[in-house]
């Protein structure tokens, strides 16, 4: 049975498919612009994935294929020793009458490279009072810490020392199967950083001094040793590569997203421009069917886009310790506030030079003013009716929690950081400027409908008319349709 709106249904429907193979067959014309639609943005993504893996979680990544044939430095001439004096340490876990006697003489075959320099020796009962006092001290900072697991056999002991000083563990790379670089990267460290930084000194220190221990113990047999080793915390020390990354990481997301707006803008002036939307118009095509196919044929890249940057964010590190939802609808946010502000500037540009010029401007030039703004939580709040500068503000919140290593997480993402505004906040200001942009959209293609259109008054959203169709006959419906034939008398003169 068929009935009016089954009948409009179909009609919609038709048309729907119609456009979208209209849009389809554009892209295919324009294939040179489709495939910068999608290929600039996926090529920036892997760049800035490469510079993260090799500049940031590689910082020296200079290969040798063995360690330097040459006699160990002096602890005082080691890269970990300079940087910790005038007051350097070396501790010794646990604290036992046993390991006091070995740490001691561990100790003084570590100074005796450096006899006229001082190392302090101190003993800790475990490794967590270890690690708070190498956090809370800021009289002595510890060179380094030889810790015994099996005591009173010490056959198994770990060194550490500074992160800084060591090269990148390979490892966390030949783990993460998101990883597709994983096993070029696995070679890319520099082991003369275990003899520069003074590891190998405490190394060969406490073997030697366990070989003695092994051999007055009477052990015939021998002894091996099981050598492991273990980072200090990083705490605040954070390398200034890490702390570039708040400065390096948004512009070049916003940049990603400029060729999505530019090229589709550009499709939808051109349309306007050379009249083809007045006159599918003309020939029965519903406007919100036209609006419609061009929103589905704008997701698609987008979509595309939003798996690209989280994929690449996550299987890189850059996003880590980061809530992975929070992050995805950050993304979702921004490229739902493009796309309605594509339908916004279509509505006021008439010149595709301007449609590109809008596009770099509204995206990568405002965006990349934020870092110059003043700190103030209102005026970001004012700043955020900008999507560009709100999405610049929620990569920064995710950078940032990168480098602190506490990321946006559903326990602080509505708590403000100190002189902005909170992630929630930034989801919500996308939001809102998705809506306004939107109905500003709607408005300005109302009152200036093109040439063969049929403008609205300024007031028309308040017009009772407008919104609910009077019966046909009645006096109400009557003024209406004596209205649009005043209206669009001129047109047919």
């Amino acid at each position: 049975k068929y009935t009016p709106a089954n009948t409009r249904s179909a009609k919609m429907m038709g048309q729907l498919g119609i456009m979208l193979r209209k849009n389809m067959w554009l892209h295919r014309r324009c294939w040179k612009m489709s495939m910068c639609e999608v290929g600039v943005p996926a090529f920036l993504m892997q760049m800035l994935s490469v510079y993260f893996l090799v500049v940031v979680n590689l910082d020296d990544s200079s290969q040798t294929a063995e360690f330097p044939e040459v006699a160990l430095r002096g602890w005082a001439d080691s890269t970990s020793g300079v940087a910790c004096k005038p007051h350097c340490m070396l501790g010794i876990v646990p604290d036992d009458a046993e390991t006091r006697r070995l740490g001691t003489l561990v100790w003084q075959q570590v100074v005796a490279g450096s006899p006229h320099s001082e190392l302090a020796l101190r003993f800790f009962a475990t490794q967590e009072a270890l690690e708070d006092f190498h956090e809370d001290n800021e009289t002595y900072h510890i060179f380094a810490a030889v810790f015994f697991d099996d005591p009173p056999a010490y056959h198994h002991y770990g060194v550490r020392i500074q992160a800084d000083f060591l090269p990148a563990d390979p490892a966390s790379f030949s783990s993460n199967p998101a990883n597709p670089f994983s096993a070029a990267y696995s070679s890319m460290t520099n082991s003369s950083l275990f003899e520069q930084s003074g590891f190998l000194t405490v190394q060969a220190a406490t073997e030697q001094v366990l070989q003695q221990f092994a051999l007055q113990s009477n052990d015939s047999g021998g002894v091996v040793l099981d050598l492991r080793t273990k980072l200090f915390p990083s705490g605040e020390q954070i390398s200034d590569i890490m702390t570039m990354m708040p400065m390096i990481l948004p512009p070049f997301f916003l940049l990603s997203f400029v060729p999505l707006l530019l090229v589709n803008l550009l499709h939808l002036v051109t349309e306007k421009t050379s009249k083809m939307r007045d006159y599918l118009q003309i020939a029965g095509l519903q406007m919100k069917v036209y609006w419609l196919s061009w929103g589905i044929t704008l997701s698609m890249p987008l979509l595309v886009m939003i798996q690209v940057a989280v994929a690449c964010g996550y299987g890189t590190g850059m996003f880590k310790h980061n809530n992975a939802v929070l992050v995805t609808l950050l993304f979702i946010l921004f490229s739902l506030s493009l796309l309605t502000f594509c339908f916004l500037a279509q509505a006021l540009i008439n010149s595709k030079t301007v449609a590109m010029v809008v596009s770099v401007v509204w995206i990568f030039v405002i965006g990349s003013l934020v870092p110059n703004i003043p700190a103030n939580k209102a005026l970001y709040a004012c700043l955020s009716c900008i999507s560009p500068v709100a999405f610049y503000l929620g990569i920064l919140s995710v950078v940032a929690g990168r480098v602190r290593g506490n990321g946006v997480s559903w326990s602080n993402a509505a708590t403000p950081p100190d002189g902005s505004i909170s992630f929630v906040a930034v989801l919500m200001m996308l939001a809102l400027d998705s809506l306004v942009y939107l109905v500003l959209a709607w408005y300005i293609t109302e009152i200036t409908p093109g040439e063969y259109g049929v403008p609205k008054p300024f007031y028309f959203p308040f017009l009772r008319r407008y919104w609910c169709t009077a019966p046909a006959g009645t006096t109400e419906q009557k003024e209406l349709d004596q209205l649009a034939e005043h209206e669009s008398s001129d047109m047919f003169e």
